[in-house]
């Protein structure tokens, strides 16, 4: 009578077939690959702290956005979008700000169903890594800004990142804690 199939034993590659000797495994040099030196509970809050940090990190741009429509300088800098007497904003300039907010917002949008794909193919920490490294570009690019096109192709790019991370890493967060500390951690609440 034939085992059932989970009690096999799987095929090493490079054996031949009907072959049991598996090669032979160095354990020091398998100990010194350890991910990190964390463990346990110290794991749990060290994920929990840099995944918190990151939190306030996500709402950022909105914040920044809205107050910086009404800042002298970019109001100079985008004469279009100025709605402040003593500046030659257009008649819809109220419009143009609120189609800069309204299109980081959909950015937002692409980015967190995008990541249906995107994570399913390349895992939560390398989505991860992604939206990290996609940061990096709207960054730069939004201090050279020189024109409202500009403006607007950077704030669609902030949001594909935003909507990225936002829907990865909590999901990522609640993963790599012990099943009791999952909601506590989604929080932000972890008692001692």
């Amino acid at each position: 009578m034939r085992k059932p199939r989970s009690h096999r034993r799987s095929r090493v590659p490079g054996t031949r077939r009907g072959s049991r000797h598996t090669p032979p495994i160095d354990w020091d040099t398998a100990a010194r690959f350890r991910p990190s030196k964390l463990k346990g509970t110290s794991l749990t809050y060290m994920v929990a702290f840099v995944a918190g940090t990151g939190s306030p990190l996500f709402g950022y741009d909105q914040r920044a956005t809205s107050g910086m429509l009404t800042l002298p300088n970019f109001m100079k800098q985008f004469p279009k979008t100025a709605t402040v007497p003593g500046f030659s904003g257009s008649s819809n300039a109220a419009t143009l700000q609120t189609f800069i907010v309204a299109i980081y917002e959909l950015g937002c949008l692409a980015g967190a169903l995008s990541n249906l794909w995107v994570g399913d193919r390349v895992g939560r920490k390398h989505t991860t890594a992604l939206g990290s490294i996609i940061r990096m570009i709207p960054s730069v690019l939004q201090t050279t800004a020189f024109a409202y096109v500009h403006m607007l192709i950077v704030y669609v790019v902030t949001g594909v990142e935003n909507g990225l991370l936002t829907s990865t890493v909590p999901a990522c967060q609640s993963e790599s804690a012990k099943p009791h500390r999952r909601g506590q951690l989604g929080t932000g609440w972890v008692p001692s």
